[in-house]
């Protein structure tokens, strides 16, 4: 089912703005657009206040500016029935606000500024937004170009590795995109079940753990069908996060999908939710529970 509803965070920064381009032409084309760009005007400490205008000032004067800008912005994309929307305050408040009034699918986020890499573009903002949002949010780089063609997916049992898994085979029919579906071993649990074993005892241990996490995997995915054809499966060993982005990123994937639940940790993949917004560089789309 195609996405229906999607917003869009535009700061104007040229790469945010080649997001929302990417995003509404080639990721969700058929969906209804709200563009959003939040007047987040920071507080100056109290020995400099008298030299500045009252913050509300500032902000109310920012609106018809940033307004007049996201038009332009519509109307360069073609985008003739997107909705405008500015707020004030803090942009990740915004971002969660808007996304409840507008009944958001998915909530994109683009780069901020001139910084490149996901885990250095984001800072506070995009963290407390992924963290706290209760709709599935896009992290773009704003280098995308094209639909994606390789969806990989972080699968584990726990709700929100089960919802991610959801996510992906939607899209992954969506876009008409391969899909490959990712399991890590962690191989601390090989210790667990060897405890006071040797290496080899270990090792043959994290052997059986693999290849039940492999059939496991192949269940799960016996009774899926995307439109691209068949899924491809990965189990790995390792630290969970780490092997997820490497896994992903040797199979060519461009878009990431991951799960996280009320603390942003899924129980076998570990904290990949928050690492990946972090260390990874591939778009991502990180699905609450």
């Amino acid at each position: 089912m195609p996405l229906s509803r999607v917003l869009v965070a535009v700061d104007f920064s040229p790469a945010s703005l080649a997001a929302a381009q990417w995003v509404a032409h080639a990721v969700a084309p058929d969906a209804d657009v709200v563009l959003l760009h939040a007047v987040d005007v920071p507080s100056p400490p109290s020995f400099l206040r008298s030299l500045f205008a009252k913050v509300e000032e500032v902000e109310q004067n920012a609106i018809p500016g940033a307004t007049a800008r996201l038009e332009e912005l519509k109307s360069s994309l073609g985008l003739k029935d997107a909705k405008i929307d500015v707020r004030t305050g803090k942009a990740f408040k915004a971002l969660h606000e808007a996304s409840s009034d507008h009944q958001s699918e998915l909530v994109v986020i683009g780069p901020h500024g001139d910084r490149t890499g996901l885990g250095r573009l984001l800072g506070s903002t995009a963290e407390r937004a992924v963290r706290e949002s209760t709709r599935p949010v896009l992290i773009a780089g704003g280098a995308e170009v094209g639909r994606p063609k390789r969806i990989g997916v972080a699968v584990d049992d726990s709700p929100a590795g089960q919802k991610a898994l959801a996510w992906a085979v939607r899209l992954a029919n969506d876009l008409k995109a391969e899909l490959v579906a990712v399991n890590v071993v962690n191989s601390l649990y090989a210790n667990a079940v060897a405890v006071g074993s040797s290496t080899p005892e270990r090792e043959k241990a994290l052997a059986e753990l693999t290849g039940e996490s492999e059939r496991w995997l192949d269940a799960q995915m016996a009774d899926i069908k995307i439109a691209a054809g068949p899924i491809r499966t990965m189990v790995r060993r390792g630290h969970p996060a780490d092997e997820v982005i490497n896994a992903t990123r040797e199979a060519g994937c461009d878009l990431l999908v991951v799960g996280r639940n009320a603390t942003g940790i899924t129980n076998t993949l570990g904290s990949i939710a928050d690492f990946v917004i972090r260390a990874n560089t591939t778009t991502t789309v990180v699905i609450p529970v």
